[in-house]
């Protein structure tokens, strides 16, 4: 495991017919590095699943020692999507680079 960060680019379009390979990127990069930055693409077609996903991913980080974060803070479609999901403050606060861990 490298203790350098590392950026992760996440490819379009972040739905659940993505999750899958998505969710084998994420946890690849966590196993390798210590400190991951999830890169978004802009202006793409994202459902709940990626938030789900990531949510899942930064508890997971969390219990086993890594960090992982946002490059840069939520586009507003995406913070919609984050508190319809009714997520605490701690989520929320991720989403906008205001934490990186629960």
């Amino acid at each position: 495991m490298s203790s350098a960060p590392a950026d992760l680019d996440i490819p379009p379009p972040l739905t659940i017919r993505q999750a899958p390979a998505l969710k084998q990127m994420i946890l690849e990069a966590l196993q390798q590095h210590a400190s991951l930055s999830l890169r978004l693409p802009k202006a793409v077609n994202v459902d709940l699943s990626f938030v789900q996903l990531v949510e899942a991913a930064r508890i997971y980080a969390a219990r086993n020692g890594r960090t992982l974060s946002l490059a840069e803070p939520a586009d507003d479609d995406l913070l919609g999507l984050v508190q319809a999901a009714g997520l605490g403050p701690e989520a929320q606060a991720f989403w906008r680079c205001e934490a990186t861990q629960p």
